[in-house]
C-alpha cells in the first residue's frame, strides 16, 4: 500500500534529478565565465545560506567524505572548502554550484 503523496514525491524526483544532470556543465570550460565578481558573489551566496540549505547543497554535490567540515564549523570555512573542492581536479565545477544555488532560490 502506498502512502498518500508517494506518487507525487516520486514524480518530483523523476522530473528534477534528470533535469539537473542534463543542465549541469558537461565540461569545465564554463569556469572561464566566473570572473572575480562572479566568484565573489558565489562565495557571498554560499555564506548566506542557512545551515540546512548548505547541507542540502553539499549532499547534492557529493564531495568526498570528510572534505567539508561538519557543523558547528563556520559557514565561511565550509563555503571555502566547498569552492576549493569544486575548482580542483575531480571537483564539480563552479557552474554546478551556481546551478544548485539558483534551484534552491527558486524553490523558496
Amino acid at each position: 500500500m502506498d502512502f498518500p503523496g508517494t506518487e507525487r514525491t516520486e514524480e518530483i524526483w523523476i522530473d528534477t534529478i534528470p533535469s539537473l544532470k542534463v543542465s549541469a556543465p558537461a565540461s569545465r570550460k564554463d569556469e572561464d565565465t566566473f570572473d572575480a565578481t562572479a566568484r565573489l558573489l558565489l562565495n557571498k551566496h554560499l555564506n548566506r545560506l542557512t545551515p540546512e540549505h548548505f547541507n542540502m547543497l553539499v549532499f547534492a554535490l557529493k564531495p568526498p567524505p570528510g572534505l567539508i567540515a561538519p557543523m558547528p564549523a563556520s559557514q565561511a570555512l565550509r563555503s571555502d572548502q566547498l569552492l576549493l573542492w569544486a575548482e580542483a581536479d575531480g571537483g564539480c565545477g563552479l557552474g554546478a554550484i551556481k546551478l544548485l544555488l539558483d534551484r534552491l532560490r527558486q524553490d523558496d
